[in-house]
């Protein structure tokens, strides 16, 4: 569909999981279930470089950054290494 674009914040969206799912592509299972794990483990390797602040807080204990999937059947959240 040349000259179709997605609407409102929808491409920044698809754009930040892009590499995401690139990634897992060839993986065996559910490209969804890992796409979605390796963008919480790409998302929390960002934050930790995301600022100055934020680097020193992790070198000096101060601060951990984990990941998590919040799963809507059950309630619980999942977290990531």
């Amino acid at each position: 569909m040349r000259g179709w674009r997605l609407p409102g914040h929808i491409p920044k969206l698809t754009d930040a999981l892009k590499s995401s799912i690139e990634s897992v592509i060839k993986q065996p299972g559910e490209l969804v279930e890992n796409a979605t794990v390796q963008n919480v483990k790409d998302s929390v390797e960002r934050l930790k470089k995301a600022t100055p602040l934020l680097t020193d807080a992790l070198d000096t204990g101060k601060l951990k950054i984990v990941g998590g999937i919040y799963r809507l059947a059950t309630g619980k959240v999942e977290l990531i290494a």
